[in-house]
């Protein structure tokens, strides 16, 4: 009798032990699959790689530039000036150009003006590139002016995106929130923010004003 007693003893024993077992398992597996959804959720952040808002009245890492037969305003320009680029009501400071063509050349690209430009080194992965544009035009004489201006984003030297501002009225303003999504490889890139109009601007003429603020560029992984 006491011997089977024993053997009873044995088999629950056994039998708890195997149960114990799976439930170890299972915690396990649950703990791992825990980890690997938290470690999932960090990879995909997006990392800041560049934010401007002007505020400080510098343009941080980035440096304006012009096309070949292009003008950012000519004196007095770039400037930073106040300006509600995203139309929230709220007043920031903003980098303020006045695009366009130097001289009227039938011979060259219409399309003329400059921007800014900032080489960064990036990992393969995806590009957020982000800003807030405004154009407005107040103008003594015309009603209206046909081209506000193309703004597009430019990485090494290739439009990804563009979002143009035609015709628009004597005394309006107009905004967007213009962004691109766009694949990197590993290296070095120039990106480039162009503005450009295919009419003449410069110091006296009364050509739209472009607007800019909240710059940023956001990297994530594929």
């Amino acid at each position: 009798m006491p011997h089977n007693r024993f053997s009873g003893i044995l088999v629950i024993c056994g039998a708890l032990e195997g149960i114990l077992s799976r439930i170890v398992r299972g915690l396990v597996s649950i703990g791992c699959l825990m980890l690997v959804v938290i470690w999932s959720g960090r990879s995909v952040q997006a990392e800041i790689v560049s934010q401007e808002n002007f505020d400080s009245g510098r343009v941080g890492a980035w440096s304006p530039f012009a096309t070949p037969n292009g003008t950012l305003g000519g004196e007095g320009f770039p400037v930073f000036v106040n300006c509600d680029a995203a139309g929230t009501g709220h007043i920031s400071r903003c980098w303020q150009v006045k695009v366009g063509q130097i001289q009227y050349s039938p011979d060259q690209d219409l399309q003329q003006g400059g921007g800014l430009e900032v080489r960064q080194a990036l990992a393969p992965g995806w590009l957020k590139l982000s800003v807030f544009v405004m154009v407005t035009y107040a103008s003594q004489n015309d009603r209206r002016n046909l081209a506000g201006g193309l703004f597009e984003w430019i990485i090494d030297h290739q439009v990804m995106g563009r979002h143009e501002i035609g015709p628009i009225e004597n005394g309006a303003t107009i905004r967007h929130h213009f962004t691109a999504d766009i694949p990197v490889e590993a290296g070095s890139h120039l990106i480039q923010l162009r503005m450009s109009r295919p009419f003449t601007s410069g110091a006296g003429r009364q050509a739209p004003l472009q607007f800019i603020d909240d710059l940023a560029l956001d990297w994530s992984p594929r």
